[in-house]
């Protein structure tokens, strides 16, 4: 036997409403991304050891770091000043132990935003 419901505009509008927030909340939850040809390395929502195996295999021309909302972004060992190319982090969401490294080439420009001042000048577009 089949059930009719009947449904206002405004129900209808919600319910699509809810349907299309949750697609882009799944499409986001695993949003990783390493662009070559624009040397970005963006990463969201991702554990430790995702966020590690990335910094540990960062290219040498990379330009922009992006690691938002993830678990922990650990920087030992990461010559950041060492990567002429590198102009942004970004680590908004993140824990983290990016400024314990004391980068000499790093300075804040807000809560988890960081500008490479050294570096930047050799970024070629």
């Amino acid at each position: 036997m089949k059930k009719i419901i009947r449904l206002t505009e405004s129900d209808l509008t919600r319910l699509v409403r809810r349907v299309i927030k949750e697609q882009e909340d799944e499409m986001t939850m695993g949003y990783e991304e390493k662009d070559t040809t624009r040397r970005q390395l963006m990463l969201r929502n991702k554990s430790a050891d995702v966020v590690s195996k990335h910094l540990n295999n960062l290219s040498d021309d990379i330009r922009f770091v992006a690691i938002l909302d993830c678990e922990y972004a650990d920087f030992s060992g990461i010559d950041i000043c060492g990567i002429e190319t590198l102009a942004f982090v970004n680590l908004i969401g993140t824990d983290n132990n990016f400024e314990e490294q004391g980068y000499e080439c790093v300075e804040q420009m807000g809560e988890g935003l960081y500008y490479t001042y050294e570096n930047s000048r050799n970024v070629r577009a």
